[in-house]
């Protein structure tokens, strides 16, 4: 592992972290996980299938853009 892509492995950590804790659960196959959680993990594996070598920031981008989204109500 280099460190870019330690960097980013840390980054990604920190985001599924935030949103780990989003009280509000959400059904994905079998499992039931927080919901903004989930939403990250499936809008990464949506950037995969649209660029399959995307870059750092693309990856950190896509993941945090619902960070913590439940403690702001719209």
């Amino acid at each position: 592992m280099t460190p870019t892509d330690s960097s980013l492995q840390c980054a990604l950590e920190a985001i599924d972290t935030a949103n780990q804790a989003d009280p509000n659960p959400e059904r994905v196959g079998d499992d039931l996980l927080p919901k903004e959680y989930a939403y990250s993990l499936h809008m990464t594996r949506w950037l995969f299938e649209l660029e399959p070598q995307p870059s750092e920031r693309m990856q950190i981008a896509c993941r945090a853009q619902h960070i913590e989204r439940w403690t702001m109500p719209r």
